[in-house]
């Protein structure tokens, strides 16, 4: 049986639960232009996704929320 250590110091058991499988951000960036030919650009600052003749672009001021602004235009697209 695992056990692990909480902040508090004091171990316990982890709770049973199913597991659960996601896709990491560049997998899915990956799929979408391979299967789909959508294309996402994210920085710092702005975020675009192109597929044919759909331009979406949008500022940002986080990367991650960019890019998940991205992902969730460009799965609309699909």
């Amino acid at each position: 049986m695992r056990r692990i250590l909480h902040l508090s110091g004091k171990p316990s058991t982890p709770p049973e639960c199913n597991s659960c499988e996601a896709p990491m951000y560049q997998q899915v960036v990956d799929w979408l232009r391979e299967e789909h030919n959508i294309w996402i650009w994210v920085s710092t600052i702005a975020w675009y996704v192109k597929r044919d003749r759909a331009d979406i672009s949008s500022y940002c001021d986080d990367y991650y929320k960019g890019l998940r602004d991205a992902i969730a235009e460009a799965l609309k697209l699909i």
